[in-house]
């Protein structure tokens, strides 16, 4: 069985500073992931250049499937339909990541909305 993602040799680059070398991750459908390392190790590089959300000036090579397709290099608007829709990133900064002044409920049916085109009882559901 192929994997839902699969990162192969992904290697990144800042200014012609290799900053990782050779990442190989595949994941199974229904399967989950977590990255554990100390700070400045790569795991939030790792998933900003898989989805395709570092600077201009990274130099990014390797590949990244999902469901086989190849994305990493995608158009914008290729990758558009993937970010948020079919994977996510959920950064290592909760103050970033949910507001706590609002409920989570509310900022789950905003990213459903967004994504999925849903609205009222639909995106509630």
């Amino acid at each position: 069985m192929k994997p839902l993602v699969s990162i192969e040799d992904l290697r990144v680059a800042f200014n012609g500073v290799p900053v990782l070398r050779g990442v190989d991750i595949a994941l199974q459908k229904g399967e989950a992931i977590g990255l554990v390392g100390e700070s400045g190790s790569g795991k939030s590089v790792t998933w900003l250049a898989a989805l395709g959300l570092l600077p201009r000036h990274a130099q990014v090579s390797g590949s990244v499937r999902l469901d086989g397709r190849q994305i990493l290099g995608a158009p914008a608007a290729e990758l558009d339909q993937v970010r948020g829709g079919r994977i996510a990133m959920i950064f290592q900064d909760p103050a970033s990541a949910l507001n706590p002044v609002l409920t989570i409920r509310r900022q789950l049916c905003e990213a459903l909305a967004l994504h999925r085109d849903l609205q009222g009882n639909a995106v509630k559901a």
